[in-house]
């Protein structure tokens, strides 16, 4: 049934049309079957190939599926191949997939695959945290990251993102981490500890996030503005304005959409200034958040006019 398709897959072409890519979604049982038998005839830079390309076409067209084939690459012997089915399985929410993640997390042989499986169990995390998951799969999402965090001899990119997940849960056990990787002398474990802080919607963190607002490094005050717009504490909101001119455009762009996600009228204030921004995406990202605040579209022109 598939059989053209992935032959010139194989042989490295790189004509094959997305409409043809297109009949590869929403496969039935029967297709399923057919499908599985040409992925196993596959060389492992065509299922890369293959992977990454439905990836993308998955990003832009919200109606196409390829869960089925994306769950088929988890048990690749391949480690790029697994990480492109994590994925591309981003926004698969259903629980039959927490058990595989999570024993890839745990034993998979590759820190790659490992750590993209932390992040992938992120939204499992929010789910548990929202009340959408049964107790028993809250606490193999939960036990499975804390462990992660938990063992000294894990790569640190791989409990990086295991802090980054965890952190909705907002245990005592969780807080003790953040501050252990606020504290450390690795740069991108300290940014991970700033991202988890707005993760776990606790005020407690704000004073720490405040603080580096005003850091050098332009990616620390990145991850301090856009954890503030996750606490949505309104007392953030002067502290982010400072932003808004930042030398870093990221910088500038983080505080705007925090400031917009926070709300209120000192929040739709800034917003218009920013319309008169020389850089178009700052207008646009404020033009954005302040559609997103029910500001009529009159009243945005208006402003931008000025």
């Amino acid at each position: 049934m598939f059989d053209r398709l992935l032959q010139e897959i194989n042989q490295n072409k790189t004509n094959f049309s997305s409409s043809a890519l297109a009949d590869i979604s929403n496969l039935s049982t029967e297709e399923i079957r057919s499908f599985t038998d040409g992925w196993d005839r596959l060389t492992t830079p065509s299922k890369i190939k293959l992977l990454s390309t439905l990836v993308e076409m998955g990003e832009n067209k919200a109606q196409l599926d390829f869960t089925e084939v994306f769950l088929l690459g988890l048990k690749d012997p391949n480690a790029n191949v697994r990480c492109l089915a994590i994925e591309g399985l981003w926004e698969y929410e259903d629980r039959t997939l927490i058990n595989p993640l999570s024993k890839m997390l745990i034993k998979d042989s590759s820190k790659n695959v490992r750590s993209v499986a932390a992040s992938s169990l992120g939204r499992f995390a929010i789910l548990a945290e929202e009340n959408k998951l049964l107790e028993r799969d809250a606490r193999t999402v939960h036990d499975s990251l804390f462990d992660i965090l938990e063992n000294p001899k894990e790569d640190l990119e791989v409990r990086r993102k295991a802090l980054e997940s965890v952190a909705v849960f907002n245990t005592t056990g969780v807080g003790e981490y953040i501050k252990w990787a606020y504290n450390s002398a690795d740069s991108d474990l300290e940014r991970s500890s700033l991202f988890a802080m707005g993760k776990t919607g606790d005020s407690y963190w704000l004073t720490y996030l405040l603080l580096e607002l005003e850091n050098t490094s332009p990616l620390i005050r990145y991850e301090a503005a856009s954890a503030c717009g996750e606490l949505e504490d309104e007392s953030a909101i002067p502290h982010l304005e400072s932003l808004i001119d930042d030398d870093d455009t990221e910088v500038q762009l983080s505080a705007i959409r925090s400031i917009g996600s926070i709300g209120g009228d000192f929040a739709e204030k800034i917003l218009k200034y920013c319309l008169n921004s020389d850089d178009m995406v700052v207008q646009d990202t404020a033009r954005q958040y302040l559609g997103m605040m029910d500001i009529d579209d009159d009243e945005i022109f208006r402003h931008g006019a000025e």
